[in-house]
């Protein structure tokens, strides 16, 4: 793994959020309209970030973009839920289900549509959708990264990328190198020195891994 092929994930779903953006608005209220809101979303401080980092930021936006979007869909035309829950089971798989809830808070319009008295109350079934969505909910081993996560060292050095990538931390102390599992979960572990594999390890949350690497 290098460091381009670190980044570029979230990169290309920065991207492609920004993409979905601009062709969104750009449908409802114009191109130009499209344009900036795109532009807006790409140059603003969070997508500036997700860009600069190696985290699933870029990739739960995505998900969750496309969730929301497919929310609104669902609810004009009042069919094609399974669409939305497809999309914010993704989004729970890359970070969580907190996925499910940002991607249906624009739903909260019905309460404020029917206030204004323009009542467009939620149609469809979301039989297919919910099933999916406790299909995975029952299966955690679903809602996890399959296999270890895999630390590669080049030499002893510790590659740039690594200080943000998400849920570990790696540092150099006193010559050693240093591991630390910030999740709020266990994780296993497998570090590599210039792609040949050293050690493997099951990190406890919080826990630190020192590695005297010469």
């Amino acid at each position: 793994m290098t460091t381009f092929t670190l980044y570029l994930p979230t990169a290309v779903a920065t991207l492609l959020t920004a993409w979905i953006i601009a062709v969104a608005d750009g449908r409802a209220f114009g191109v130009r309209a499209g344009m900036f809101g795109g532009l807006a979303f790409l140059l603003s401080n969070f997508g500036a970030e997700q860009m600069a980092t190696a985290r699933w930021d870029g990739l739960f936006a995505l998900t969750v973009t496309i969730a929301a979007l497919a929310a609104f869909r669902a609810w004009m035309r009042g069919d094609g839920w399974t669409t939305f829950w497809l999309a914010a089971t993704i989004a729970t798989l890359t970070k969580g289900s907190v996925g499910v809830l940002l991607a249906g808070l624009g739903l909260a319009a019905v309460a404020w549509e029917h206030l204004a008295g323009r009542r467009k109350p939620l149609r469809g079934s979301h039989v297919t959708g919910i099933g999916l969505r406790t299909a995975v909910a029952a299966y955690p081993r679903m809602a996890t990264r399959v296999g270890p996560l895999v630390v590669t060292l080049s030499g002893v050095r510790l590659g740039p990328a690594w200080d943000n990538v998400i849920d570990l931390r790696s540092s150099r102390r006193a010559g050693d190198t240093v591991i630390d599992n910030v999740s709020g979960e266990s994780q296993e572990v497998q570090v590599r020195i210039d792609g040949r594999p050293r050690a493997s390890r099951r990190l406890a949350a919080g826990e630190s891994w020192t590695l005297a690497v010469p």
